[in-house]
């Protein structure tokens, strides 16, 4: 007699915070910086295909699926969409980071790294954005200013 739902069906509580598992898969990608990765085709084609219609060799999440840790701490299958519930992305987030297209299909490890940083704690890339919007602004006034 059994009681409750099947063991592989109980979700267990995780170990690590979502801002753990992003660093450290960061980290795992980091080892290789100039390892080169295949992308996955962008959301919109995934609508045609399925995200389980998609391989993960060859891609960061591949190396994500081989860490012992994150698979103790409850990554069950090697689905692009258990790797995305896992790390907790959404698409848009899933896309920026391991997203590829027709003109950039790969990419190598140091610049993965860099969009899982960006993804994890976006405001670095937003106060460099700011930056680069406050120096064209000063430089269209340049001329004004000496005139």
């Amino acid at each position: 007699m059994t009681f409750g739902p099947p063991l592989d069906l109980v979700k267990r509580p995780r170990l690590l915070t979502r801002d753990e598992r992003l660093a450290r898969w960061a980290e795992l990608l980091a080892r290789e910086p100039d390892e080169i990765f295949q992308l996955l085709p962008p959301k919109w084609i995934h609508s045609r295909l399925g995200f389980d219609d998609v391989s993960i060799e060859d891609t960061p999440l591949e190396i994500a699926w081989r860490d012992p840790i994150f698979r103790v701490d409850g990554l069950a299958k090697s689905t692009v969409q258990e790797l995305r519930e896992y790390f907790e992305l959404s698409d848009r987030e899933l896309d920026r980071i391991v997203g590829g297209s027709w003109k950039f299909p790969c990419r190598p490890s140091w610049q993965v790294v860099r969009r899982i940083q960006n993804v994890s704690d976006p405001r670095r890339e937003r106060l460099l954005f700011a930056g680069v919007v406050m120096l064209a602004i000063l430089v269209s006034f340049l001329p004004v200013m000496f005139a």
